[in-house]
């Protein structure tokens, strides 16, 4: 076959793998980095009280008896200290201590940490999940609660979507909790928490913290224990839910009188995110479908015309012997030749486009490189079904050309050239 037609095909299978490839993985790329940013949120909207209080129960009843909520999860929240051992911080806390020493106190590190507690029919459930005992977590004399090791945050320096470990704890180890004053900076000891599970799984709606922050959960039982008057005064609600009309869900909340609530909606922001996500697939599948269909008539019109330009060579092997199915033998070695060549070219590039995209991503999201198995393996078959297909077509209509004829109408090509 003519070197040039042979580079052209070869070329037009190489970009095709390379589009494909690419285009699929920046598209799980998008997705991905979709997920992280909306990692835990699992939730429509979140209401909480203007003022940072609590909301009134009554209230509560009267917001998840909305026609249109499907699941709620209410959350109370408050803040307490607690000097962790530099044995059990974490590497990028021990990263901050090893360049500032005064961090330590008596080698303890402060943790900030975010109370939350469930009301016993959510604490039953999640407890069940996170394979902890609901009967250890309600026992007001020996307080227990479930630990969050597992944080994603936002380092606001890199802009970077991260997940790290909060706490190097163990379960059974207790962790004592500090009361701290605001106003006098005074801090007092407080209650002692034993850790009853260590997860990495959220109840619904709770918040994310970053580095050097401690989520614990525990039942309204523990947290009449741990807390004072002063703790009271700042606990604060946090209404979650699921609506299967979330916009109309929100105005319903925001009609209620007399309240100071404030309703976020995440379902719109989400849904937001989804479109641009989906507006973005169509445009890029439509135009890697595009220049897909304008190779593979590249491709199957460069193998046509190279097979046709080759009839004398067919009849001459034919004249000394091959059969039709050495014939086809001899053009299914061509096809498989020309797939092979062609990935040995495409895949490798693909991976370092794949890279690189990654490593864009990553100025962003923090997660491990995969390469995307199911769209290779369905790129290499189709490359072989393509390559195929196209020898099949082309063979087929020289297979049945006579010899004698074929090597007549090369010999008369060729004297009318001379």
């Amino acid at each position: 076959m003519n070197k040039r037609r042979y580079h052209a095909i070869v070329f037009s299978l190489v970009i095709s793998i390379v589009l494909f490839l690419t285009v699929s993985f920046f598209t799980a790329s998008l997705k991905q980095s979709l997920e992280l940013s909306q990692e835990g949120v699992i939730y429509d909207i979140e209401v909480s009280d203007g003022n940072g209080k609590r909301i009134d129960d009554r209230l509560i009843q009267s917001i998840v008896s909305l026609e249109g909520v499907t699941e709620y999860n209410v959350i109370l929240e408050w803040y307490k200290k607690a000097w962790v051992d530099e044995a059990f911080i974490t590497d990028e806390l021990q990263e901050r201590v090893k360049a500032d020493k005064s961090l330590l106190q008596d080698g303890k590190y402060p943790y900030s940490v975010k109370i939350h507690t469930l009301n016993d029919s959510s604490l039953q459930v999640y407890a069940k999940a996170v394979g902890a005992e609901y009967e250890q977590l309600t026992d007001p004399d020996h307080p227990a609660a479930i630990i969050m090791d597992t944080i994603h945050y936002k380092d606001m320096g890199t802009g970077k979507y991260i997940q790290t470990k909060a706490i190097n704890a163990n379960v059974g180890q207790r962790i004592a909790l500090t009361n701290f004053d605001q106003e006098t900076g005074e801090e007092t000891k407080g209650n002692q928490v034993t850790v009853a599970a260590l997860t990495d799984q959220a109840p619904m709606g709770m918040n994310p913290t970053g580095v050097g922050g401690l989520n614990i959960i525990v039942s309204e039982r523990i947290m009449n224990r741990l807390t004072d008057d002063e703790d009271m005064a700042d606990i604060q609600t946090f209404l979650h839910l699921k609506s299967r009309e979330p916009m109309k869900t929100q105005q319903e909340i925001e009609k209620i009188q007399g309240t100071n609530l404030h309703a976020y909606n995440l379902y719109q922001s989400r849904k937001s995110e989804e479109q641009q996500i989906l507006l973005m697939s169509v445009f890029t599948y439509g135009f890697i479908v595009l220049i897909f269909a304008i190779s593979i008539a590249n491709i199957v019109n460069s193998i046509s015309t190279g097979v046709s330009l080759r009839k004398r060579e067919f009849a001459m092997l034919k004249s000394v012997g091959m059969t039709p199915k050495g014939f086809a033998k001899m053009m299914n070695y061509e096809s498989i030749f020309y797939g092979v060549k062609s990935l040995l070219f495409g895949l490798p590039i693909s991976f370092v486009v794949m890279y690189l995209i990654y490593r864009a991503f990553t100025n962003k999201f923090s997660y491990g490189f995969s390469l995307p198995w199911m769209s290779i393996l369905s790129v290499i078959a189709a490359v072989f079904v393509i390559v195929g297909s196209a020898m099949l077509y082309s063979g087929a209509k020289v297979k049945g050309d006579n010899i004698i004829d074929a090597l007549k109408q090369e010999s008369i090509s060729r004297g009318i050239q001379k």
